[in-house]
């Protein structure tokens, strides 16, 4: 019965563990799965860990620090501040940037409150083949910015 019991665990954990990889195996599933994960436990209350199944770790890394001493005042999936009306939303193909591979852009675009938002995720391909978030790119109202700027800023 114990060996049962054991096997059954051992399946199950396999079962998650491979459910987990093929999650991230394209760019449109991390940034599908961000937005989900977001809708349980937002961006900004994640640990380190829970960010790095996402964002690589230097950005994960670098949001955390930031989130934990306050530097951002906006909410970096919609590039809103809490009060929002998010409609038409929509996550895009990804789009293969270097002819690689390695390198993709995932358009997201939305309305909020009758504006049009834009925002673009760049990921990069793994060692181990999972794509992971190396930097957000805002469009709004004619200017463009990174969520890796606003991060660094004050740090040269």
């Amino acid at each position: 019965m114990k060996k049962l019991i054991s096997m059954a665990m051992f399946l199950t954990a396999l079962a998650v563990l491979s459910w987990s990889a093929k999650a991230q195996e394209n760019p449109e599933s991390v940034v599908t799965n961000l937005y989900k994960a977001d809708k349980a436990k937002a961006v900004s209350d994640m640990s380190k860990t829970e960010l790095q199944k996402y964002f690589s770790k230097t950005l994960a890394d670098d949001l955390w620090k930031a989130m934990k001493t306050e530097r951002l005042d906006f909410a970096i999936l919609y590039h809103t501040d809490d009060d929002s009306d998010i409609k038409n939303f929509r996550i895009g193909k990804a789009i293969k940037t270097d002819g690689t591979d390695l390198y993709a852009t995932v358009p997201v675009t939305f309305i909020n409150y009758g504006e049009k938002r834009r925002i673009e995720y760049k990921l990069g391909k793994g060692v181990g083949g999972n794509w992971r978030i190396l930097d957000v790119i805002y469009h709004y109202k004619g200017e463009t910015f990174t969520l890796n700027e606003v991060l660094n800023e004050g740090d040269n």
